[in-house]
């Protein structure tokens, strides 16, 4: 649809240009960033503002600040699986090697500090995961709330 494909343009325009003019900032702060997800379907642009922050910013140890775009839960533990696989056939890796912390040094979470979240919010009413971390989130609290997400304040939380 060209609708659709108009606002992913403006969106993804709107996180490249973001990137661009936070980078110092993130720098001198000590902002470590991350993009979550199938980079290589992204405007080449944007690509290349993604990989030039997470470079610059890759020492960066105060803060981490992850973005997921173009991420799903799925695609993330077959990613896991074939990386497995490409192991398996180098003989980098024999089945006995496979297990959950495997699994978890492949996903695109591993190289954060934090990769398994302890609680997360959901807002607008929906009551679902949408397709986001399904690996990380087994032990994950869940809070659902029908305030959306622009509306969500410490009040809403607290409650």
């Amino acid at each position: 649809c060209f609708l659709m494909q108009e606002a992913n343009n403006l969106l993804f325009g709107q996180f490249k240009q973001c990137l661009e003019n936070s980078s110092v900032t993130f720098t001198r702060k000590g902002i470590k960033v991350s993009v979550l997800g199938e980079k290589t379907e992204l405007p080449k642009d944007l690509q290349e503002a993604i990989n030039q922050v997470e470079d610059e910013t890759k020492s960066n140890s105060k803060l981490e600040l992850n973005f997921a775009v173009n991420y799903g839960g799925k695609w993330d533990v077959v990613e896991a699986i074939r990386n497995m696989s490409k192991k398996a056939k180098a003989k980098e890796i024999k089945l006995q090697d496979v297990d959950e912390a495997l699994m978890d040094q492949l996903l695109s979470t591993s190289g954060l500090r934090v990769s398994d979240p302890d609680l997360m919010i959901r807002t607008g009413g929906d009551q679902r995961v949408s397709n986001f971390l399904i690996w990380q989130m087994s032990h994950t609290e869940f809070y659902f709330t029908d305030v959306y997400g622009p509306d969500f304040a410490e009040p809403h939380f607290i409650d």
